[in-house]
């Protein structure tokens, strides 16, 4: 595991933060390192956060990045998020979008573009509805995505705001 974080210093690290990457990633996602545990055995990058006391029999929230195959021929965010809403309506029980944001929205220091959606999803035979939601952006030609989800009550409690915590605004910040 440590010849993953080779090129990055610990002085690199976000003050707080954890680095969260693959060997060959051409980012780096910094999580909190309270609660957040890593998880790139999936071949996806990513992180999720440790629920003790979860109904839903699974990790509540977490967060990954992917680098889309599909985006190649992609000239925006827009019209990558075309491409995206097909699919997850099409493969999503219950899909709804919810909104997207774009003023004042950086991802690695490249414009950004946030989308907001919820589905039903089936976790341990119970139907759960989940909040989704994608950062992308366009660096050199390619597109980046930064999804968290979880469900609706534990995303609201992670990343809406609620209860003082909104820690997609940190994590969404120290991504390079």
């Amino acid at each position: 595991m440590l010849s993953c974080f080779a090129g990055c210093s610990k002085s690199d690290i976000p003050d707080g933060y954890q680095l969260i990457a693959r060997e060959g990633d051409t980012f780096r996602l910094y999580v909190p390192t309270q609660g957040w545990m890593p998880n790139t055995s999936s071949g996806v990058t990513s992180a999720f956060f440790a629920v003790t006391n979860s109904d839903v029999g699974m990790p509540a929230t977490s967060v990954s990045v992917y680098m889309p195959d599909d985006a190649s021929d992609c000239e925006s965010v827009a019209e990558y998020w075309e491409i995206c809403e097909e699919k997850l309506a099409e493969e999503l029980d219950e899909y709804k979008f919810i909104g997207s944001e774009d003023k004042n929205i950086k991802l690695g220091g490249e414009p950004a573009v946030k989308y907001t959606y919820s589905a039903k999803m089936s976790v341990s035979g119970k139907s759960v509805t989940y909040k989704f939601m994608q950062v992308m952006a366009i660096h050199n030609g390619q597109m980046y995505v930064l999804m968290f989800s979880g469900p609706e009550t534990e995303f609201s409690k992670r990343f809406d705001g609620e209860n003082g915590s909104n820690e997609h605004v940190g994590i969404i910040r120290e991504f390079r």
